[in-house]
């Protein structure tokens, strides 16, 4: 098994990469060094439609890269061959993906590993789409055929970070593009619909966004307190202490956690709020002397709240009866229920779909209404007045 230090190490590499996207190839290169692999990368793979996206590399060569994405993705046999077990959080060594046999008589083993001397595979899956989606991100390791196979300690290796790394993508989404000044920082953050807080080393509040004080104004299931932050129902409460306890840890550089989720019962109100408890790199962003260690996103279910129609169209260059619709989507409408608000017919709003669709450069309504709840509408301005920052 590898040691402490080590997994410390990677952690702090994984954590560091979240707050800055150019630190992936440096954890790529560390975790290939790691691991004795000699090339490693990360991707995102539509086994459906094919199609792929190598968001980073190590030690690849660019041309053979090119060739991936425009040939051998959909040739890949360490995803096609039992493409029914390639699911979020499983970590994979090359021959539980597909049997030697199969692997060598491959197009993609003999043209495109074996020129670059690479055949022995392992990998996680950090995400995908859900149970029935062909979309999936994997971070993947390989070694040339002359070397041992990846083995089960290698394995363990990559169970022990995969929370870690499913968590850097989940805060990289949330956090994307904010500046390294803690007032430039503070500024983003309270556009955020979400509500965001940040967490020193010892567990207390050192900033509360202006969406996480309306929740605390107007919740009684969860408060902020001079200790941290707390929850009114005993159990939930002992949950969120540990997830804040571990992610703290981790942050700090002491522990292995990646924190995790809990949904906290409202007490007059339908639905959630959920709550992402998350390390957070020490240098992620500053405010003043104290560096956060970890996160918490706090999700109201209850709460649609979404960007006027008119952004819709500035942003994406959709017709006002396109953002009409996608806004009725995003909100949770069916295409029969926006036909009749609407009073448009099916066909046409299928039609005004497509477009969209094109426009906004994906392929199923569920990933449009995930892109517009979680991308770039999020910083939209709330018609609530913000409350007063904390910190």
């Amino acid at each position: 098994m590898y040691s402490e230090a080590t997994i410390l190490e990677l952690i702090d590499l994984i954590y560091g990469a979240a707050a800055d996207p150019q630190r992936w190839v440096a954890l790529l290169e560390r975790l290939g060094e790691t691991l004795k692999g000699t090339a490693s990368s990360i991707h995102h793979q539509d086994l459906g439609s094919g199609d792929t996206d190598i968001s980073e590399t190590w030690n690849f060569d660019s041309a053979y890269l090119a060739s991936y994405a425009e040939y051998y993705a959909h040739r890949n046999v360490f995803f096609t061959t039992r493409p029914e077990i390639v699911r979020q959080g499983r970590v994979h060594l090359g021959s539980d993906l597909v049997p030697s046999e199969i692997l060598d008589r491959s197009e993609y083993c003999n043209d495109w590993l074996l020129p670059q001397n690479l055949y022995h595979g392992a990998g996680v899956i950090i995400r995908n789409g859900g149970p029935l989606s062909s979309n999936f991100s994997v971070l993947s390791l390989l070694r040339p055929r002359s070397a041992e196979p990846f083995d089960e300690s290698d394995g363990e290796l990559l169970r022990v970070l995969k929370p870690h790394l499913q968590r850097a993508f989940e805060l990289h989404r949330r956090i994307q593009g904010l500046e390294r000044k803690g007032s430039a920082a503070a500024e983003l953050l309270n556009h955020l619909q979400a509500g965001v807080i940040l967490l020193d080393a010892r567990g207390l509040v050192i900033f509360a966004n202006d969406s996480a004080n309306l929740i605390f104004r107007r919740e009684k299931a969860l408060k902020l307190t001079s200790k941290g932050i707390r929850a009114m129902s005993p159990a939930e409460d002992k949950k969120l202490g540990r997830l804040v306890a571990e992610a703290v840890s981790t942050g700090s550089g002491r522990g292995f956690r990646a924190g995790g989720t809990i949904a906290i019962e409202r007490e007059s109100l339908t639905g959630f709020l959920h709550l992402l408890v998350t390390p957070l790199h020490s240098h992620a962003i500053q405010f003043g002397k104290t560096s956060p260690v970890a996160a918490i996103f706090i999700t109201d279910t209850d709460r649609k709240a979404l960007a006027p129609p008119r952004l819709l169209v500035q942003l994406y260059g959709v017709t006002h009866a396109e953002a009409r619709l996608a806004q009725l989507l995003a909100s949770g409408a069916s295409i029969k229920e926006a036909s009749e608000k609407l009073n448009v017919s099916q066909s046409t709003l299928r039609s005004q779909l497509k477009s969209i669709f094109g426009k906004t450069n994906v392929n199923r309504q569920s990933e449009l209404v995930r892109m517009l709840l979680t991308g770039p509408l999020q910083f939209v301005l709330r018609d609530t007045p913000p409350g007063p920052k904390r910190g």
